[in-house]
């Protein structure tokens, strides 16, 4: 057994010694040590002089590879002096290593106009997005497609098929959209009376109440198409004062026939039972059109004309 004096030096103490560099040669057959006193004396002689790296890597190259990589995880995680010149690799930091061209899925861009005839077709026409959805490419399908495209109508104003359904207060095809891949958002869970869905939402995210949808449509708005007071509650004390929410909601409320809806907005935030909605239109004039009656009557009550 070698005496400690002539044993190369044991890696395991806790300070490495300054070594010679004619004392690497001796070390070779030792890749551990080798490695850990090659990086002891790195910032020593390699701060100053590239040579030195460049002779760490010569004396690598004579080293059995696989002992070398072996060791290498030993000497490298335990002096923390990062990437091993041993490797063969230069002091620059290499580029990211770039995917092949099969790790990539590339998306194809979408007709900007078959993208608006489908959000179009999603307020009110079930049929034509069937249509459309079951002719639609499935290479376009698997990478989203028409189902989780988005058009835009003005700064910021993006709308996907799903939110034109839900602030159109179409159940049927909101829910068709989510059968198809669509991505729940509190909006549509709003207009669909997933009460406990919209109220962990609430919990979670306070300002999803006040957060705008799609041509600023707020979520007490869809929550009125669903004709759930408890969700509006759960939305009311999130609102700033005089909040203009409960008048567009009331449109909304009206436009559904949802009476008890219609009376809770009323009585606890609406101040303006008249205003008009996008395209011109009041609560009254949706609940007379719609011949929805009580409805119509309870917006009398409350000075609607």
């Amino acid at each position: 057994m070698q005496s400690r004096q002539n044993r190369p030096w044991d890696y395991r103490a806790s300070a490495p010694p300054v070594i010679h560099l004619s004392r690497l040669d001796r070390l070779e057959a030792h890749p551990a040590t080798f490695l850990w006193m090659a990086y002891a004396a790195l910032p020593i002689y390699g701060s100053r002089d590239n040579a030195y790296r460049q002779l760490i890597r010569e004396r690598c190259k004579r080293m059995n590879r696989r002992d070398l990589i072996k060791h290498s995880l030993v000497g490298g995680a335990a002096v923390g002096f990062g990437t091993l010149p041993c490797l063969g690799q230069s002091d620059e930091t290499p580029p990211a290593t770039q995917p092949t061209p099969k790790e990539v899925r590339r998306r194809v861009p979408t007709d900007a106009k078959l993208i608006d005839a489908f959000v179009g077709a999603a307020h009110g026409d079930l049929a034509k997005v069937k249509e459309m959805l079951a002719s639609e490419p499935p290479a376009q399908k698997r990478l989203g497609g028409l189902i989780l495209a988005e058009r835009e109508l003005g700064p910021g104003d993006y709308e996907t098929a799903l939110g034109g359904a839900s602030h159109m207060g179409r159940r049927d095809i909101a829910l068709f959209l989510l059968d198809s891949g669509a991505r729940i958002d509190a909006f549509s869970a709003a207009m669909l009376g997933y009460r406990d869905v919209v109220l962990a939402l609430l919990r979670a995210a306070p300002s999803t109440a006040t957060t705008k949808g799609p041509h600023g449509y707020t979520l007490l708005y869809h929550a009125a198409l669903s004709g759930d007071v408890d969700i509006a509650a759960g939305i009311k004390p999130l609102l700033p004062a005089n909040a203009k929410d409960f008048n567009q909601a009331l449109v909304g409320s009206a436009a559904a026939g949802q009476l008890p809806m219609t009376r809770w907005l009323l009585e606890n935030g609406v101040t303006d039972p008249n205003v008009k909605n996008g395209i011109g239109n009041t609560a009254l004039t949706y609940a007379v059109q719609r011949n929805f009656a009580e409805v119509a009557e309870e917006l009398r009550k409350h000075g609607a004309r």
